[in-house]
């Protein structure tokens, strides 16, 4: 998962990066974005816990809504490199 897709699950990040020009007109840039630890579980009575414990491939024969829960969490520290050219 990239950060610009993590949007969805991540409410603090941090970033810094650095620009320098080594030729002329050459530059080279490098960037750190963190995206700190966060945790997103679902209600117990939302639309997609209700499709996924019904119409799940696991076990038709024991659908238990109430046993039935998903969460997603995630960490990022993503590295971002870049060189450019003015013309």
């Amino acid at each position: 998962m990239s950060p610009p897709q993590a949007g969805a699950i991540h409410q603090h990040n941090s970033g810094f990066g650095f620009g320098i020009e080594f030729f002329e007109g050459w530059k080279m840039d490098a960037g750190v974005s963190i995206l700190y630890h966060n945790k997103v579980s679902g209600s117990a009575t939302s639309d997609w816990t209700l499709q996924h414990a019904v119409f799940s491939p696991v076990d038709q024969s024991n659908i238990q809504v109430a046993n039935y829960a998903h969460s997603t969490s995630a960490s990022i520290i993503a590295l971002l490199f870049g060189v450019s050219r003015a013309w």
